[in-house]
């Protein structure tokens, strides 16, 4: 079972919820943000998104080569997730999540960071 820790805000996944308690079976859920379509789930050690459909992405964080965030006039936010050994996955983030989805690569960094000891 999904275990939420108390940073996580109740009420933030909504249609993919079940699909990411089915894939992640143990573990403390760090962070979760609904964007556009997509859930963006954080772990202690892994980062996955989910559709209504099923999981679109599941990558250990020591596995992500880069997280983007692009911003532009007038057009939802566009998110970047970089693995090192798939093609990228973009996500759309609408104006109402920037900052959980901030906070998230914020703590995707950090421990990328952490790990390649420049942090």
């Amino acid at each position: 079972m999904v275990q939420l820790d108390d940073r996580h805000a109740p009420g933030r996944v909504l249609g993919a919820e079940r699909v990411l308690a089915r894939h992640i079976e143990h573990g403390v859920v760090r962070m979760s943000v609904r964007a556009d379509g997509e859930h963006l789930a954080i772990t202690d050690d892994r980062v996955v998104v989910a559709d209504e459909d099923g999981v679109v992405l599941d990558v250990a964080i020591s596995d992500v080569r880069s997280v983007q965030l692009g911003l532009a006039e007038a057009r939802p936010a566009c998110l970047a997730l970089v693995p090192k050994t798939r093609a990228p996955l973009m996500i759309s983030v609408l104006p109402d999540a920037l900052d959980d989805v901030a906070r998230a690569v914020a703590y995707i960094g950090s421990r990328l960071a952490a790990a390649s000891g420049t942090g």
